[in-house]
Order: C-alpha cells, then sequence, then structure tokens
C-alpha cells in the first residue's frame, strides 16, 4: 500500500512539473489581431525565420531559424529554434499572442539533440518586445 502512494506521488509530481514547463501565459497587445498578426510576420522576417506554416484565419503562423556555432572547440555544430505562435482576438482592439519555443541542437555526430520546448522566459520577452517594436 504504501509503494502505491509513493507511486502515486511521484507520477503526480512529473505531471504537475510538465504541465508547469510547458505553460507560458498568453501576452495581451493592445492591437487588432490582424495588426498584430502582419507585426509578426514583419518581426520574423527581420530577423531571419524561415515561415513554415501561416494561417491567417485562425493566427497561427510557424517558423524555425538555424544559427550556426562558430567555435572551433564545441561539440555543437548550431542550434535550430522553431517558434509556434497563435494569435487570437480578445476585444475589438485587443489580442492574446501565444508563444512556444521548441530547441534543438545539431552535433558533430550530425544527430539533432532535441532540447524540447524552452523554459526561459527571458527569450519569450524577447521575441515579444521584438514584436511590439516592429513597425
Amino acid at each position: 500500500m504504501k509503494s502505491l502512494f509513493f507511486i502515486s506521488i511521484i507520477l503526480l509530481n512529473l505531471y504537475v512539473g510538465n504541465v508547469d514547463a510547458q505553460t507560458l501565459e498568453p501576452y495581451t497587445v493592445d492591437q487588432n489581431k490582424d495588426s498584430l498578426f502582419h507585426k509578426t510576420i514583419g518581426y520574423l522576417h527581420k530577423n531571419q525565420y524561415f515561415i513554415d506554416c501561416v494561417d491567417t484565419t485562425s493566427g497561427f503562423i510557424k517558423a524555425k531559424k538555424y544559427v550556426k556555432n562558430e567555435n572551433l572547440l564545441s561539440v555543437i555544430l548550431g542550434r535550430r529554434t522553431e517558434l509556434s505562435i497563435i494569435i487570437r482576438p480578445v476585444r475589438e482592439d485587443e489580442s492574446s499572442l501565444s508563444i512556444r519555443i521548441y530547441q534543438t541542437t545539431l552535433e558533430k555526430n550530425l544527430y539533432y539533440h532535441e532540447e524540447g520546448i524552452c523554459e526561459d522566459n527571458s527569450l519569450y520577452q524577447a521575441i515579444i518586445r521584438g514584436i511590439l517594436d516592429t513597425e
């Protein structure tokens, strides 16, 4: 009975830990959906992201970027960052911006090492600031 209780506590802890790591609250912006959507596309182009998929009606954008590592002594050859962005209207002149960042690294053995969903809030904030500052 004790082992069943112990296992259930561990599984619950793993479940709650994964949910917490994968959620970033949607950011509310004082712009309509179309304006924010076009600003986001502009930001991605300006920062050399490859736009994989765009669905204007649902407000979904998927983009990726590969940054090559120039350090000769590093095992890592480069890092690929994939963005999944969803823009939804809240009110007439207000929208919510939800971003998920997925990262992988390419190592010298030519295999991709999947780092998973990024948990670094500063990276999310930098992207949001970049989108909002785009003309």
